[in-house]
Order: C-alpha cells, then structure tokens, then sequence
C-alpha cells in the first residue's frame, strides 16, 4: 500500500532536515513525499531543496516521488495541510509536522490493521523530545505530564472511540495515519487555530473506529515555538464546540462506525458517561 506523507513547512530550517530523515528511513517502502512550505521566512526552503535533490533521495523515493509546493504567502497550517492532501496519490495518508519526527517502524506496524480491514485510521504512542532530540519525561514538564495521562487513560475505557469524546489523544496531526476513502468521506481540516486536529479526529470517529497502537512511532517535539503549548481560553472554546458539533452528527446521523460512541451503539453506558463528564447538558442542547 502507498502511503502518501504531507509534510507542511513553516520556518524550521532546524528541524526539517531530522523529519525529512525519518521518511527516508522508513521500513515501508512504498512512499509518496508531499511537501508544502507555507511561505517560511527562514531557510527551511532551501534546507528542503538540499535534500530532495540528492542523488540519495531521488534513489528511494524515484523520480516522481516528491512533490514541492512553496506558497507565495502564508495561509495557516490547515491550508498548506489541505493542499497537501489533494496532490496526494496514494491509498493511505499520513501528516508530518516539519519539527516532528517518525520511528523507522512507523508505517510498517500502522499499516497492518488498515490492511487487515479493521479500521481506517490508526494513531500511536508518543515520545516528547526537545530542540536537540533528547527525551522530555513527565517530571521535567506539566505538559508533558497531561498529554502522556492523556494516552495512557486510552485502555481505560470501553473503547478508543470513548476516550476521544473529551481529549485530543492522539495529541497531533502528525500522529493520524488514515486511508483515503475515509478522507473522502471526511472532507478537509477545518479553520481552527487550535484545534483542526482534533476536529478531523471527531469527524472520523462517525465513519471508522479508530485504532491506537500503544508502541511509541512518533516523536513530538517542544520547544518555544510551539502553538499548542500555549493554549488559551479561546483554544478551550474551540475544543467544546467541536464537541458540540460531534454529538451534533450523531444525534441527527447513524454513524457507520459501529463503535462510535452514541445512545444507538452503547445504550445506557453513552449517557452515562456524558452524564459522569459533565457533557450532557452540551449533548441535549447540541
């Protein structure tokens, strides 16, 4: 299966070239590498173009295996992250952001349950790195602390669908890997400045019930730059409405996942636990 990798750029000539690296270095062969820089204003593009003409990258990935778009002018990360997506050709898509970086493994072991039949979107464990690749644990950063609990709580409930009604676990974009005919069915990442991710998360969880394979495959990276660690309240409000929205789709839709978290599929247990959540008051008025 080919899988199509979206890598959008944006002002990390010191990162790049380390993600770059990690789709190279992936066991999985079969890769199409899409990149779009979204108008950086450091020297991200040329550390790209470096790279990607080597005689070394064109060997592996051939001739017409990466494309380069270079925006004239920023237009956000869900833009240059949808643009991406639409050049794509292959069966299956995953999203790199340009700091981030994957595990040799990575595509080799998600790749298994979507081939199998068993989902269409897989995401996986998370290791926390810094500016120069060594780890970050849960004692050096509350930050680190919450999003680790965040996946950690995963087994926890009757299912993976579950855990999603009240946190992003997954974490990131970079960490989805889905097909494209739940893409298609899906549509685009929205406008959201905070939270396009967890938006894309929720509207799948409709069509496909999601698969977390607790083995860490993606590298997260923190530093000062980083838009989501520095969350306000207007983030929050996006994260509620989202919810919003999603108790919307089931209320007035059956989902097709037939995991999906909803009074149809878990009689009984899904107002229970919205009820438990403090989330029942925003389901009966969705």
């Amino acid at each position: 299966m080919r899988v199509s990798v979206i890598i959008p750029v944006y002002n990390h000539e010191e990162y790049v070239a380390k993600a770059l690296q990690s789709v190279y270095a992936q066991t999985h062969k079969d890769i199409e590498v899409v990149l779009v820089d979204d108008f950086s204003k450091d020297q991200s593009v040329a550390v790209v173009d470096a790279i990607i003409s080597s005689k070394e990258w064109k060997a592996r990935f051939g001739k017409d295996g990466t494309k380069f778009t270079k925006f004239k002018e920023n237009q956000g990360a869900h833009n240059a992250i949808n643009y991406g997506l639409k050049q794509a050709t292959g069966d299956a898509m995953a999203i790199l952001n340009s700091d981030d970086y994957f595990h040799p493994a990575r595509f080799a072991e998600m790749l298994v349950p979507v081939e199998q039949g068993k989902t269409d979107l897989v995401f996986s464990g998370v290791e926390y790195v810094d500016e120069k690749n060594k780890p970050l644990y849960p004692t050096q950063s509350t930050y680190v602390h919450t999003l680790k609990h965040y996946q950690d709580t995963i087994r926890r409930y009757p299912s993976v669908g579950f855990s999603t009604i009240t946190r992003n676990v997954a974490l990131t974009t970079g960490n989805f890997l889905f097909t494209r005919s739940l893409f298609e069915k899906v549509g685009i990442f929205k406008d959201y400045r905070y939270c396009h991710d967890y938006d894309f998360l929720l509207r799948c969880l409709f069509y496909t019930e999601p698969v977390f394979i607790e083995r860490p495959l993606y590298f997260y990276r923190l530093h000062l730059s980083n838009t989501i660690s520095d969350i306000d309240d207007d983030g929050r409000k996006e994260g509620e409405n989202l919810v919003q929205n999603f108790f919307g789709m089931i209320k007035t839709g059956k989902p097709e996942n037939p995991l999906c978290p909803c009074e149809s599929n878990w009689p009984g247990l899904f107002i229970a636990y919205i009820d438990h959540t403090g989330l029942k008051d925003v389901y009966l008025n969705s």
